[in-house]
């Protein structure tokens, strides 16, 4: 359900944060919001069943979890707060101040999101102490911090943090360019091919960062059938990619 969600509404954090890139115009910033406007309170729906089966079939897992990212899980659902009022209210009154505070909280709070999953995929990667100390709160605290001001990675510390920004980036504007026309839609498509380009030093950076904290994680990765299944989906996936932006064929 968590990799549902994240795969689902990852696409509309990606098009918040190129929310002012690819539209110049109201008429062209309303019709990003219009892309995502009737599907992303459904996708929320997955991370709500996310956390109804923690506290039903795991609940020592939700209290461990609660307890090492207190503060990242608040930020996330204050940012997902803001993000709904963005979508709801922004084009309720004909005002250019009160569009353009509600489009700066879109944009906002869409890569603060991208950006706190990605800590939290990054200590998840390194490991979360599960004692009652307050060293492990302190290190989720510090990692959460560090990715919230920077959004890039500065160590080695929490792998995957790095890039996870630009990834929800490249699949949103590749999202966007399905979905409109015009100008947002010749903006969309010439940046999803620059940020596309991209997810290959990224992905060479994670790779390194996650063998220096965990260099067990490549020998039972790959023991693992479902490694080599994802694998396999993975570069099927980049093949489609790559063919589909050569092409045009959205």
């Amino acid at each position: 359900m968590l990799i549902t969600y994240v795969v689902l509404d990852g696409r509309n954090w990606g098009a918040g944060m190129l929310h002012w890139l690819v539209a110049r115009t109201r008429e062209e910033r309303r019709q990003v919001v219009a892309a995502i406007g009737p599907l992303w309170s459904w996708h929320e729906v997955w991370l709500i069943g996310f956390g109804g089966t923690l506290l039903a079939v795991f609940p020592r897992l939700m209290a461990s979890a609660f307890a090492g990212y207190y503060l990242a899980l608040f930020l996330i659902l204050w940012c997902l707060i803001l993000r709904g009022m963005s979508l709801e209210v922004g084009g309720h009154i004909d005002d250019p101040l009160w569009q353009g505070f509600w489009d700066f909280v879109f944009v906002f709070a869409s890569g603060l999101l991208a950006i706190l999953f990605g800590a939290a995929a990054g200590n998840m990667a390194r490991g979360v102490p599960s004692t009652p100390t307050a060293t492990s709160r302190c290190r989720s605290l510090r990692t959460s911090a560090c990715a919230a001001t920077s959004g890039s990675s500065t160590g080695t510390r929490c792998p995957s943090r790095s890039s996870r920004p630009s990834c929800w980036q490249r699949i949103g504007a590749t999202y966007l360019t399905l979905k409109t026309e015009g100008p947002v839609h010749d903006r969309s498509a010439a940046w999803a091919k620059r940020l596309w380009v991209m997810a290959v030093p990224g992905f060479i950076v994670i790779t390194v960062e996650s063998a220096l904290i965990r260099p067990d994680l490549r020998g039972q990765a790959m023991g693992n059938p479902l490694c080599w299944l994802g694998l396999l989906v993975v570069g099927g996936a980049t093949l489609t990619l790559a063919s589909g932006l050569r092409a045009g064929a959205e």
